[in-house]
């Protein structure tokens, strides 16, 4: 079936669009368009915007059935059931008849969209995964409390060797293969942890070894004596790196200079609170109880009662 229309403009802002349908009586269907907000002008726009009505009515005019705009709305606004609407703001009740704004989601009430990795968080409830922990959305089944949270042949442990206090303290554990110096690992004593391989350190190695090697040469070619080179390199400019054994501090494995004593400080990974400086070592938990993470935290506040 073919349609016979023709399309022309009836005002500044919108077109008429008239169409008769073949073998049925002569009964035009008239639909009024709005043009796109760019081809308006300003003061039209606003006008627009402001409207009470909004959207498409079907009304029967002279016998002819049209469909008539009757405004568009705009700003904090939107179109339903032909009336403008302002949206429900966050954390007010949101409905069909009441929707959230597009940068929203509605759950009962409006909400902000939820977190994703490593996004800046401040509760479980803002991250898709459920877990906020130190301030970053994390994900269930990676981030870890203890080798429990892990599957079968991995271990809790630091994702990289971090040597510096305040950064591991808010870096969170993660499962991964186990690592031979045993970093990050929860221990009892010394012999729990193993030896330092640091990756920086070995990658570096061939490299200074081999600016050693130049160097020993150009002090070979100025008359030195052969072996004569300080320091750790051997006469054939090799560097040897003395292994370095990990030592458990506050039931952590770390670096002999991470920590000094038993008592960790607010993020450290801990089991008791003997393992903390505040004595509390605090459970959190996320997912539903799915996951328990324990860190140091600062001291419990003393309360007293009054008789």
């Amino acid at each position: 079936m073919v349609c016979i229309a023709s399309r022309s403009a009836i005002g500044a802002n919108a077109w008429e669009l008239t169409a008769t349908i073949p073998f049925t009586a002569n009964t035009p269907f008239i639909y009024h368009e709005a043009l796109p907000p760019r081809a308006l002008s300003h003061h039209t726009t606003a006008s627009a915007g402001l409207a009470a009505e909004c959207g498409l009515k079907r009304e029967i005019k002279g016998g002819k059935l049209q469909s008539v705009l009757q405004g568009t709305c705009g700003g904090s606004t939107t179109c339903i059931k032909n009336q403008c609407v302002p949206f429900a703001k966050t954390g007010e009740a949101c409905s069909a008849d009441k929707p959230c704004h597009a940068n929203r989601y509605c759950d009962t009430v409006c909400k902000k969209p939820k977190s994703s990795e490593n996004e800046i968080c401040a509760n479980n409830a803002e991250c898709w995964g459920g877990v906020c922990l130190k301030g970053r959305c994390r994900i269930l089944g990676v981030v870890c409390g203890d080798d429990t949270d892990c599957k079968e042949g991995e271990v809790c442990r630091y994702e990289e060797i971090i040597d510096w206090l305040p950064t591991l303290e808010k870096t969170p554990r993660v499962c991964g293969k186990p690592h031979e110096s045993k970093f990050g690992q929860f221990c009892s004593m010394d012999s729990d942890c193993g030896i330092r391989k640091s990756t920086v350190a070995q990658n570096l190695l061939s490299e200074v070894a081999e600016l050693i090697k130049e160097q020993f040469e150009v002090d070979k070619s100025e008359s030195r004596e052969p072996g004569a080179a300080t320091g750790s390199q051997s006469g054939e400019g090799e560097v040897k790196v003395e292994d370095e054994h990990l030592r458990c501090r506050a039931g952590l494995c770390v670096f002999d200079s991470t920590l000094h004593g038993q008592e960790g400080f607010t993020g450290w990974p801990c089991r008791v609170d003997t393992n903390c400086r505040s004595r509390n070592c605090e459970a959190q938990t996320f997912a539903d109880g799915k996951l328990t993470v324990k860190n140091c935290a600062p001291r419990r506040r003393m309360t007293t009662r009054s008789f």
